[in-house]
């Protein structure tokens, strides 16, 4: 069964995604199904670094 997720975020970087999507031959919603797979999977989210260098907290 499908379901549809609806939520905000930046303009720029939702057509960022979606250009490189499209570069790349696959649809936006792939992109985000992978992201949903690969949380479910590892139990964690990795934020990488942050601007001063120091790392961010991987949330689990």
């Amino acid at each position: 069964m499908k379901t549809t997720v609806m939520f905000k975020t930046d303009k720029k970087r939702k057509e960022a995604v979606q250009k490189l999507a499209k570069k790349w031959g696959i649809p936006f919603s792939a992109i985000m199904n992978q992201l949903m797979r690969d949380f479910i999977e590892r139990g964690e989210l990795d934020f990488g670094r942050k601007s001063d260098g120091s790392s961010s907290p991987i949330l689990h």
